[in-house]
């Protein structure tokens, strides 16, 4: 990570471009320009085909592992795996105790689609969780919602759910999003925000606070 940005790359990490897809361990922006790196402990043909199914959505694609292992020396023997990232266009980059190194620099992709990443991109990503880590920890799109709608609603309570949803960034479908959102406020799957149902509407407010008055703390 300190690599990257050291470069002035903007790390973004554990990315899930829609929920239900796949994640990407590390994405990197430099301006419009998007990287999509795989970490893996060992450098095979299967990591190399995780890292090209990003490459319709990004500029570059790159495998990192370990540096010095076993692995790695033994495919290189073969020359199988350098002929094939070559190939493919595929970059390595060779990670240290005392920092990584390019091996060998991606191709770059100009013919892409890179909304499906970008618009995938939050800030909390760049802190969140590591990438690869191995319990699955990100900061899904869902997550990111409910976020939002908290904070919406704490700055206008009262909003009905067509309301609330035309001032939100979600993950849904256009066709769907109404109604997966009001189903949420429902079943009171949001933490930090409520539905009410007043003068025959049901409006979201933020949730009322559990904790105790402070006359009962006195």
């Amino acid at each position: 990570m300190a690599w990257l940005r050291d470069l002035r790359w903007i790390v973004y990490q554990e990315v899930q471009a829609h929920t239900h897809s796949r994640v990407a361990d590390i994405v990197a922006t430099q301006g419009a320009i998007l990287w999509v790196i795989e970490t893996k402990l060992s450098l095979s043909l299967d990591a190399v085909e995780q890292a090209l199914k990003w490459a319709g959505n990004a500029h570059y694609v790159s495998v990192a592992v370990p540096r010095g292992t076993r692995r790695v020396q033994s495919l290189f023997d073969h020359e199988l795996i350098y002929d094939v990232l070559n190939w493919k266009g595929v970059g390595l980059i060779l990670v240290g105790e005392d920092g990584a190194a390019e091996f060998i620099h991606p191709q770059l992709r100009r013919r892409i689609n890179v909304h499906p990443i970008r618009d995938a991109l939050w800030d909390k990503q760049q802190t969140y969780a590591p990438a690869g880590n191995a319990d699955g920890k990100r900061w899904s799109p869902f997550d990111q919602t409910c976020e939002q709608v908290v904070a919406i609603v704490g700055d206008r309570p009262g909003l009905e759910t067509s309301e609330l949803l035309s001032r939100l960034r979600h993950h849904w479908k256009t066709s769907t999003a109404e109604s997966n959102l009001f189903e949420l406020g429902k079943r009171g799957e949001i933490h930090g925000a409520e539905m009410r149902y007043e003068n025959h509407r049901w409006k979201w407010y933020p949730e009322k606070s559990t904790k105790y008055p402070l006359t009962r703390l006195l």
